[in-house]
């Protein structure tokens, strides 16, 4: 069961940590969600990416896997442009590439 008092952070803002994260809130949690990505973008579609935005057909806002807004309604914290270095289960913490040790559940 899901505490409402708990903090979930997920290692990667590719397809699987950007579902993993909407799937959090729309299985009701409420509580904090972390999302964490090496790239200074929300997650995106990959495939129109390098293909429509390449050529100049999309613009790269619409290869979102969501549209921006979604995940401050769905409050989803994201922390962009940082990976995750090391893991600490004991501490429930996680030290991020730029030395920052967020703490989770």
């Amino acid at each position: 069961m899901l505490r409402d008092d708990e903090t979930y952070l997920i290692a990667g803002a590719g397809a699987a940590g950007a579902t993993a994260a909407l799937t959090l809130r729309s299985e009701g949690f409420e509580g904090r969600v972390v999302l964490v990505g090496d790239e200074e973008h929300p997650p995106y579609n990959r495939p129109p990416l390098s293909k429509a935005v390449g050529r100049g057909e999309l613009e790269p806002e619409r290869a979102h896997r969501r549209p921006a807004k979604i995940w401050e309604r769905k409050d989803v914290e994201m922390i962009l442009g940082r990976s995750v270095t090391e893991v600490d289960p004991g501490n429930h913490t996680v030290r991020l590439s730029d030395g920052e040790t967020p703490r989770y559940d």
